[in-house]
């Protein structure tokens, strides 16, 4: 997802002036974002506590954020992506963190079902009915993510 900026030319014209995926035919159904502090990711990195990142992250996860030099701003902006995932969709259906995990392809961070812990049929159909869009970001201190839900055109009455 990329933010864009719209820059008023006249009282009657706007101009748009970067692309994003957010496609604006489609109903946004929720908007999620989580804030954290990386220091308490950073306790369970440094003493080791695999049990604590293995109940709230993927294998997946786990591998890619361990490879980094830092791999607490990584948990803690994969965490945030979950939890705003789950506000976003609240009203929707009722999904724990547990139930998605945050992968990148070509760069781009994304959500999918965590097939492990899934919730099975109600989140394959969930997915399949909603486009997910994700932002994550930090900094030493902080990281946060935010999550845009959109139903797809043709689930839309």
């Amino acid at each position: 997802m990329y933010f864009y900026t719209i820059v008023k030319e006249s009282l009657s014209k706007f101009h748009i002036h970067r692309e994003c995926d957010i496609n604006f035919g489609l109903s946004i159904i929720g908007i999620g974002i989580d804030i954290e502090n990386i220091e308490r990711f950073k306790t369970h990195v440094e003493q080791g506590h695999q049990s604590f990142f293995e109940r709230l992250f993927s294998n997946a996860e786990i591998e890619y954020c361990m490879t980094k030099k830092c791999p607490e701003q990584h948990f803690a902006a994969r965490f945030c992506a979950k939890e705003a995932f789950v506000k976003a969709s609240f009203g929707q259906e009722k999904f724990k963190i547990t139930d998605v995990q945050v992968l990148k392809k070509e760069g781009k961070p994304y959500i999918e079902m965590w097939q492990k812990k899934s919730k099975g049929k109600a989140l394959h159909q969930f997915f399949q009915s909603h486009t997910v869009l994700l932002s994550l970001s930090h900094t030493q201190a902080y990281a946060c993510a935010q999550v845009i839900i959109q139903k797809n055109k043709h689930e839309q009455g």
